[in-house]
């Protein structure tokens, strides 16, 4: 996961700070050679400008129902923000199409890795009273940290991972980046855009109560890859006032293009508006 900002350039500056090797994260060895000099100096206005970008209409969100009033609120939004793009410069392959994208994504597992991950992250205060899964589980305070779902998840005992269905998810992910950047490159295309979220966003109310729904409509797409950069930016707002964006998705560590094609889109079309009850920043 990656920094959230207000805007491109502020989180094109933390990640200048923040990108590079970490011995603790040997995952992080990886990136090494794929990091420009600076990503805020690669800023351009104009860098829809001749780009060739797909269109993902495919509904690929948690929970998401095409057919509800909600969805098409945000796909009409969508709709303009697919004829911003081209009104910037940018060529557009619309639609474009992922084969079994549906199909790998269902594939996605847990990770065997991370009982051991939490275990090394708690050690690393030795003052703190909780050393494993366990004191989480038991604490009287696992209600005031978490929101409702995330902390009935933590009481449960966690399950036994299922290292063949592991073993099938990383076989799903890696054919499905075979078949993502061999669209990317049979259509020529320097990114894939998709609806950040497909439905509107939900209310806390529904969020904190049963059945809990905080997350409906939201892609999982550039998680489930790992590797694949991706980047939303503010879009628009829906015929009930609220936010909608859109994401720039691409081939694994090209972060940087992302970046000017999101800082493009933005500088082209000014859809943040602040929060009204929101101060002024200094």
């Amino acid at each position: 996961m990656g920094p959230m900002a207000r805007t491109v350039r502020d989180m094109a500056e933390l990640l200048d700070v923040m990108v590079g090797y970490d011995p603790e994260d040997p995952l992080t060895a990886l990136g090494v050679g794929h990091v420009p000099e600076s990503y805020s100096g690669l800023l351009d206005r104009n860098s829809l400008r001749g780009a060739r970008l797909g269109i993902l209409r495919e509904s690929i969100g948690t929970a998401s129902e095409p057919g509800s009033e909600d969805f098409k609120k945000v796909d009409v939004v969508f709709e303009k923000n697919v004829a911003e793009l081209k009104a910037a410069g940018a060529s557009l392959v619309d639609p474009v199409v992922i084969p079994n994208l549906k199909d790998l994504l269902g594939k996605r597992a847990n990770s065997p890795t991370s009982e051991e991950a939490l275990r090394i992250w708690l050690a690393r205060n030795p003052n703190s009273p909780i050393k494993t899964r366990a004191d989480i589980q038991n604490s009287r305070l696992v209600d005031q940290i978490f929101p409702p779902t995330k902390a009935q998840q933590w009481k449960i005992p966690t399950e036994q991972v299922d290292l063949a269905r592991w073993g099938e998810y990383l076989g799903a992910r890696q054919q499905l980046l075979v078949n993502l950047t061999k669209v990317m490159a049979d259509n020529r295309l320097d990114a894939i855009v998709h609806k950040s979220v497909e439905h509107q966003p939900t209310l806390i109310k529904d969020g904190m109560n049963p059945p809990y729904v905080t997350n409906k409509g939201v892609p999982t797409l550039n998680t489930f890859l790992v590797y694949v950069p991706s980047i939303t930016v503010p879009s628009g707002f829906t015929s009930d006032n609220l936010p909608t964006g859109i994401t720039f998705l691409g081939r694994p560590y090209a972060e940087a293009e992302m970046i000017k094609l999101a800082y493009s889109y933005e500088q082209n079309t000014h859809r943040r508006s602040p929060p009204k009850t929101t101060p002024p920043l200094r």
